[in-house]
Formats: structure tokens, sequence, C-alpha cells
């Protein structure tokens, strides 16, 4: 065996790589040498190092031989096994000894070998409407579950535990329902000073303020957006990731619930306070979610300045739904345009008196708060859910037996018409029939005209007389006649 045996990624390449880690190569274990092992065995050794080396390619026979003591340029029965297995990728190459003889390089092929990253991931099952199982994608690539428990937190795609099968099944969500949640999420200001001086400090924010009450809205364990990233409301009962609480503390696939998690994790006692300024994550705000909260409040900051400066109150319209802590869904850019133009601000300008500015100043004006209302990091300012508020489901929850049902609406129809509220009309009009599609106003079989072109010959001449031609004459004369002569016609 030669050094660049073990320092050849790609045979195909004469770029030099790494060579393997120590710890890969393959002890022989004294109870059971390798000559003594099974083939069967030996395969595995192959494939689970093959496996692990997935991003590498295809490997020469050498360097698998120097990771697991399986040496394939010797043993044919393992060759032909690996040959055979679908996981398997074979590639034959000139041999880098004899480059007139050829040799065979193994890799490992996982069952979606095209998903190579989470964007690939999140494709392949769009593509997957009927679920796919998680099983068959972890071995796509380093990280691949990482990913997967990300997209489930965030909501990118739908997660159902199949329990004969002991896995998740995967689905696509398709196209999602964001709302905003009320309440300006911000970060204590001395705490963003604090993380300047020291960005240490910020691997340990897990807590976000906000002046609504999130408890209303939002429940422990959903998914939830904070500064551009997604997490679930912490419902941890004690210190560690999510997979180290019990299993009643966990949040679970969905990204909504219709009732909180299990009464036996407030007697053993959350980790994190959730309560009228207190909204906790299940992990560490990230540096980008950090610094998007940090420029959020410095925009709300300039936009109070500026309805302030104008003279400008936050009671309705615009200015309300921009300053006020009530969240709203309607399109910033329009918000923007609306605050800007509004009366207030082409009435007074920079604490001038009214009606004493040019109509330059105005428009600067103008141009200066439209600026501040576009600012793109307000869309920071506000939390966000997948559906509807917790609120509004339970209403809608607590009052859906009151809807009428179908025979109740139709004693409602009837009380409205005894009343006079509406007219003796039915509440639904009849569907169309589909016998009288083919019929006129009287009632009668719609005439079908069929036309033949000017000056039209036959060509199948040398049929006539014979059998075949008798059943094209007849078949001729029933469709000018209207009737139907089976597929094609004539």
């Amino acid at each position: 065996m030669r050094q660049e045996h073990l320092e050849r990624k790609d045979p195909q390449d004469d770029s030099d790589v790494p060579a393997l880690p120590e710890e890969n190569v393959l002890e022989e274990d004294e109870d059971t040498p390798m000559h003594d092992r099974s083939d069967l065995e030996k395969q595995f050794e192959v494939v689970q190092f093959l496996k692990k080396h997935r991003s590498s390619g295809c490997l020469l026979p050498s360097v698998i031989y120097s990771a697991t003591g399986v040496d394939l340029s010797e043993d044919i029965s393992v060759v032909k096994l690996l040959l055979n297995n679908s996981v398997i990728k074979v590639e034959e190459i000139p041999d880098p000894e004899n480059p007139t003889l050829t040799i065979y390089t193994f890799g490992y092929q996982a069952k979606f070998h095209n998903v190579k990253n989470k964007t690939g991931l999140l494709a392949q099952i769009n593509r997957e409407k009927n679920g796919i199982r998680q099983e068959h994608l972890m071995d796509s690539y380093d990280g691949v579950e990482d990913d997967i428990q990300d997209m489930i937190t965030s909501g990118e795609i739908i997660a159902i535990f199949n329990e004969e099968k002991k896995d998740r099944v995967l689905f696509p969500r398709g196209e999602s329902f964001i709302v905003e949640l009320d309440g300006h999420v911000t970060i204590d200001n001395q705490l963003l000073t604090a993380m300047s001086a020291d960005p240490e400090l910020s691997q340990k924010v897990h807590t976000v303020k906000t002046d609504v009450n999130p408890t209303i809205q939002i429940r422990r364990g959903e998914a939830i957006w904070v500064g551009g990233q997604w997490f679930r409301v912490s419902s941890a009962v004690r210190e560690g990731s999510l997979k180290d609480q019990p299993k009643e503390a966990q949040a679970p696939d969905s990204v909504s619930m219709n009732k909180d998690l299990s009464k036996k994790n407030e007697l053993e006692g959350y980790m994190r306070k959730f309560n009228e300024i207190a909204l906790p994550l299940d992990n560490y705000l990230s540096q980008d979610a950090i610094a998007n909260l940090a420029t959020a409040q410095e925009a709300q900051k300039e936009l109070q300045r500026i309805a302030s400066a104008q003279g400008r109150t936050v009671t309705g319209g615009a200015g309300s739904q921009l300053l006020s802590s009530n969240a709203t869904a309607k399109n910033l850019e329009a918000l923007a345009e609306e605050f800007a133009t509004s009366r207030g601000m082409r009435r007074r300008v920079a604490g001038a008196a009214p009606n004493t500015l040019d109509a330059k100043k105005k428009a600067e004006a103008i141009e200066t708060a439209k600026k501040a209302a576009s600012n793109p990091a307000l869309i920071y300012c506000h939390a966000r859910r997948h559906g509807c508020t917790k609120d509004i489901r339970d209403l809608y929850l607590a009052t859906r037996h009151e809807i009428p049902k179908p025979e109740q609406e139709l004693e409602l129809h009837k009380r409205m018409i005894k009343e006079k509220l509406i007219e003796n009309e039915p509440l639904k009009r009849p569907k169309m029939s589909k016998d009288n599609a083919n019929l006129d106003e009287d009632g009668r079989p719609k005439k079908r005209r069929y036309y033949e072109r000017k000056g039209q010959r036959i060509t199948n001449v040398h049929l006539e007389n014979t059998e075949l031609g008798r059943l094209l004459a007849a078949a001729a004369e029933k469709q000018a006649m209207g009737k139907s002569v089976g597929d094609g016609g004539m």
C-alpha cells in the first residue's frame, strides 16, 4: 500500500487532500480477527465507513483497507456484495499503480442522493405530496437531522409521528398563514450595551420583553418568529436542549395547539418565565436576530421622534398602526404613504406655526416621514405565529356549537319569511339537470348541423361494392343525420 492512496480524495483528480484521521483506522479485535469475519460483517464495516465519509465521494480500496481492514482488491466476495448494494456507488477508474488496468472505487449513495443541503431537502419534501418518512432522508448529508428539526420548528413542513413505524412522516405545508402578535418585542437597552462590550453575552439571550401580555395570544410550545428567527415558546422544565426534557414538556411537532401542555409541567416548574412582559424562547437568539431587534427599536424611536415633532398622536389612522403596540397586517409601504401624507403631517412640520412653511419644506418633511415609516426594520417590532391567535381560536371553539345546523338554517329561513325579512325564495338555486343540457327552450332535442366541404370528393373509390365500403357508406349516412358513428367518426 502506497502513501498516496491515503492522500487522494478524488481518484480522478491529482489534487492532494489531508489523510483520514487516525481514529478512523480500525484496530482488529483480538477475539474476532478480520479474516474470521463473515462477508456480511465485512460489508457492514465498509458501508458504515463510506456512509461516515459520504461527502468524500468514491474512495480507493487502499483507503478503505486502511480504515476497515477489508481488502477489496483481494476479497472478491465482498466486492460482489457491494456491487449489488443499492446504497453503494461504484466507479471504475484507471489503477494509479498501473494505468493500463482499471480498479473499482466505492462511495456511499443515499436513497435521495440529489438532496445535499437544506434547500434540496425542502424541495424533496415539497415533491412528496403523500409524505416521506424521515428515516429515508437521514443519510442524505451531514446535519440533515438538525435541518429537519429546524423546518419542523419553523413550520416550513408538517411532521406527523407514525406510531406503527415509530418514525415521523414529513409533508409539504404549502402556503403558510402567518399573523403578527400584539406588543413590541424588545431587548433591554442595558443588555444591548453589555453585549456590545462582551459579544459572548449574546449567546445567553433567550427571553425578550413585550409591552402586551403574550399569554393571551400564544401558548408554550407553539412556534414563534422573533427577529427573523423561528423558535418555540420555551416549555423547558430543566436545563438542557429540547431532547433533554421529559415527554410532557417537549414542544409538539405541530406549530400550534388547541390546549396547553400538561399541568404536570407547572407543578414541576418551568425554567423560564412566561408572563405579561416576558416571552421565553427555546433557543438563544442568533447574532442576526439580536441585530434585527436592535435596529427595529431604533427605527421605532425615530418614527416616534418624527411623529412627536409634527405634533402627531397615535390615536387612530396610520400613526396608531405604526406607533402603537397593536399589530397590523397592512402593507408597510401603503401604511408609510398614509402616515407621511396624512392631514396632520401636511399641516405642521418641525414645530413651526401652521401654514408658515413653503411647499418645498412640506415636501421634505413628508419625504422624511415616509422614509422613516418605510424602514424595513419595522417588521421586526412584532413577533409572529402560525395560524390565528390563541384568544381567537378559543373564542371559535367556545362558540362553534352555536353555529346553526342545516335543519336549523331551514327553520330560520322560514321564520325570516314569516316576519317578512326576506322574500319567499329558495335557499339554493336548483342545479341544472344534465338531462336538459341538450334540450332547447321547448324541451325538444337540439338540432345539430353537419356540413360538408364544397366540392368534397370521395377518394376511397376502390372500396365501392365491398363489405368495408358498405360499412363506410352507412356510417357517412348516419353522420349526415346527426347520429353517432363511434370514436373518430368519418
